[in-house]
């Protein structure tokens, strides 16, 4: 961050971000395998919990399918790398799904119905 005035970096002070947690991509150490090759992590907050927010990152090979499920607690996607099709509703349409590329987020309000 610059200040544009001037050109020169402008400091953040650290007690107004004393809980920024970062995860990079080539970092992520994957704690759960999945069938079909996917993989997911949880690097912060607790996914069963209603209301409670969390953040999961996971990996799908391509060509492989998740069905139709929910969360207890706002879900939030942003695809790193690759294209996700997004699908909604309680069946599985692949005609219907939304293709979201690099860089594409996604906000989902929470579901009464848990996964």
């Amino acid at each position: 961050m610059t200040n544009a005035s001037q050109n020169e970096p402008v400091a953040v002070c650290e007690t107004l971000l004393p809980n920024l947690q970062i995860w990079e991509p080539e970092a992520i150490q994957w704690e759960l395998d999945r069938p079909q090759g996917c993989k997911l992590t949880l690097p912060q907050g607790d996914w069963n919990t209603p209301g409670v927010p969390f953040t999961y990152a996971f990996f799908m090979p391509d060509g492989v399918w998740f069905p139709p499920h929910a969360h207890p607690s706002d879900a939030r996607v942003v695809v790193i790398k690759g294209n996700l099709l997004l699908g909604q509703g309680s069946t599985m349409d692949t005609a219907a799904v939304r293709i979201l590329g690099p860089g594409s987020t996604a906000f989902r309000a929470r579901q009464s119905c848990t996964l």
